[in-house]
C-alpha cells in the first residue's frame, strides 16, 4: 500500500455515537449492528442496523445523571452489561429483531467506584472502577465474583487477559494514579481460575 491509497468503507453509521474510553461501542458477530453510547446523551444507548442505517436510542426512567461508560456485549444469550459513572452495572436483554433492550438486573453496588473499564474473557468479564479495584462477573452463572482484585491503579482505564502458556494466564491493568507496594500490583496471575476452561486450550493453545 503507497502513501496515496484510500480505504474505502464498506458501511457507514447514521449514527453519532460518543467514545471517550475504551468499550463504550460495541460490533456484534454480525458486523451488521452496532450498539454505542449516544454522543448527545451519555445515558442513551444507541442501537443500529448500519447496513440500512437505521437505529434506535433507548433510555431508561430516572437515568439523569448516571453515563454509561463501558458495555460487554454476550452473543449467546444476547444480554448486555453496562457500567456507568454513578457505581451503577446493568444486564439488560437485547432483541435484535424486536429492536427491543429490556433491563433486567441491577447488580448491587459492586463497590469498586465509578466503572471505567471492562474486558471480557471466556466467561468472565473483568470490570474496573476508579477506586483501584476489580469486579468479576461469571456469564455462566450471571453473578459478580466474591471479593475484588486490588490493583495499583487508583483509575483503571484498560484491561487485558495475556495467555502466554496454560500456565502462565495473566491479567494486566493500566490506568492513572498510581501506587506500587508489595500488595498492589497491575499483573495479575489468573491461571487458577481459568486454567480448567478447556476453551482457553482450543483457541488461545493450539
Amino acid at each position: 500500500m503507497n502513501q496515496e491509497s484510500t480505504i474505502e468503507p464498506i458501511n457507514v453509521s447514521s449514527s453519532k455515537f460518543g467514545v471517550l474510553i475504551e468499550n463504550q461501542i460495541v460490533v456484534l458477530d454480525d458486523a451488521k449492528h452496532v450498539i454505542g453510547v449516544d454522543s448527545s446523551h451519555g445515558r442513551n444507548l444507541i442501537i443500529e442496523n448500519i447496513k440500512n442505517r437505521k437505529a434506535d436510542k433507548f433510555r431508561w426512567r430516572g437515568d439523569q445523571l448516571n453515563n454509561i461508560t463501558t458495555l460487554v456485549y454476550d452473543e449467546d444469550t444476547g444480554f448486555l452489561y453496562t457500567g456507568d459513572n454513578f457505581s451503577n452495572l446493568f444486564k439488560y436483554k437485547l432483541d435484535k429483531t424486536s429492536k427491543t433492550c429490556e433491563r433486567v438486573k441491577h447488580f448491587k453496588d459492586p463497590r469498586i467506584g465509578q466503572i471505567f473499564s471492562s474486558h471480557r474473557f471466556l466467561r468472565f468479564v473483568f470490570f474496573g472502577g476508579n477506586w483501584g479495584r476489580i469486579s468479576v462477573l461469571d456469564l455462566s452463572t450471571g453473578k459478580l465474583l466474591p471479593g475484588h482484585l486490588e490493583t495499583s491503579m487508583e483509575w483503571i482505564y484498560s484491561l487485558q487477559v495475556c495467555v502466554k502458556s496454560k500456565d502462565e494466564i495473566y491479567l494486566a491493568v493500566s490506568g492513572r494514579y498510581t501506587e506500587y507496594c508489595e500488595d498492589k500490583t497491575d499483573l495479575f496471575d489468573l491461571t487458577d481460575l481459568l486454567i480448567v476452561d478447556s476453551m482457553i486450550h482450543q483457541k488461545y493453545l493450539k
